[in-house]
């Protein structure tokens, strides 16, 4: 009995662990380099939209990178 307790407690930690490290933190990282995005994209007020659109979506392109969400 208490092995099987223990057993379920380590799957459980283990599947927790998963959903963390391949759905919830990815998310995360995202959505603050989104925010990173917008306010980078607010600073480049006198360049024209399409050259604004490259450097920020190179931006975010970086934010991603650096934080091990995109090769």
């Amino acid at each position: 009995m208490k092995f099987k307790i223990i057993l379920i407690v380590i799957i459980l930690a283990i599947l927790g662990g998963a959903f963390y490290w391949f759905e919830w933190r990815p998310a995360q990282i995202r959505k603050m380099c989104y925010t990173e995005k917008q306010y980078y994209r607010e600073d480049l007020k006198g360049i024209t939209d399409e050259k604004a659109n490259e450097l920020t979506e190179q931006r975010y392109q970086d934010c991603l990178r650096k934080f091990g969400v995109e090769k």
